[in-house]
């Protein structure tokens, strides 16, 4: 058995970790930046994230959209048993109506590590403006990232597109 795939994505989730670790402190989320994403050890996500990011020689693969059912089971995995992440709060219902709820304030501010330890402010800044359309946001979670990362209604509309959601506003009793 090739080890090398399986060492060089542990090299890179244990960075990972540190990266939001130190992310985290800066929240104060101290018990969140030591437990961020450990279930990526667990042998659900471990495996298959290894062999979908890193070839037999342990070399990063280059990023492409391929079928790769390990790897998708163990997304599906890691999402739903991470609610920093915000595929974990969408709700699809039985008539077929995809709801959004509100992401709690340390799952979101460890959304806001995990995203930061990729780059920095501005990194997350221009990453989140290209790609906030395609996330299912809560109005009010949409509006406490948007503030946190400084967004003002002039950089919104920069960025605007519609967001795929169809999300009703409902009192839930």
């Amino acid at each position: 058995m090739n080890f090398r795939p399986y060492w060089a994505y542990l090299c890179y989730l244990l960075s990972h970790k540190w990266a939001v670790f130190k992310e985290s402190w800066k929240f104060g989320l101290f018990w969140r930046g030591i437990t961020h994403d450990l279930s990526k050890f667990s042998p659900a996500e471990f495996g298959a994230y290894a062999r979908h990011f890193y070839d037999e020689k342990g070399a990063q693969k280059p990023f492409e959209h391929q079928i790769d059912l390990p790897f998708d089971f163990a997304w599906n995995h890691h999402i739903h048993h991470n609610p920093h992440h915000w595929q974990y709060w969408i709700l699809l219902q039985d008539d077929g109506v995809t709801k959004a709820l509100p992401i709690p304030e340390k799952d979101r501010l460890e959304m806001l590590a995990d995203w930061l330890s990729f780059g920095g402010h501005e990194h997350l800044k221009e990453w989140y403006g290209r790609n906030r359309g395609k996330m299912i946001l809560h109005p009010e979670t949409r509006q406490s990232i948007e503030e946190q990362l400084g967004f003002g209604k002039e950089t919104v509309s920069r960025y605007e597109r519609p967001i795929q959601t169809r999300y009703k506003r409902r009192r839930i009793q």
